[in-house]
């Protein structure tokens, strides 16, 4: 059996302060608890960058893969990643 959580936050760029809009997609073979999805998300509400931001998600949710997506101007970043 494999689950799916989906979740849109939003976070500050460090570079020019706009807030920008994420989607980011889980999925895991074990359970994953919301909560910790949640405050990942929020994490310090401190501006980083997408792909720290990816990182931090791989390095939290080890046996998940994932998918994090968003639109910083006119680029579309997407980054992925498969479980350790």
């Amino acid at each position: 059996m494999r689950h799916s959580y989906s979740l849109s936050f939003a976070r500050q760029c460090p570079v020019d302060g706009n807030t920008i809009r994420y989607e980011l997609k889980l999925w895991s073979h074990g359970k994953v608890l919301v909560e910790d999805i949640q405050s990942a998300c929020i994490g310090d509400d401190e501006p980083i960058f997408q792909e720290d931001l990816a990182k931090l998600f791989s390095e939290t949710f080890v046996f998940a893969s994932g998918r994090l997506t968003a639109t910083h101007g006119t680029v579309l970043i997407v980054s992925e990643w498969s479980p350790a």
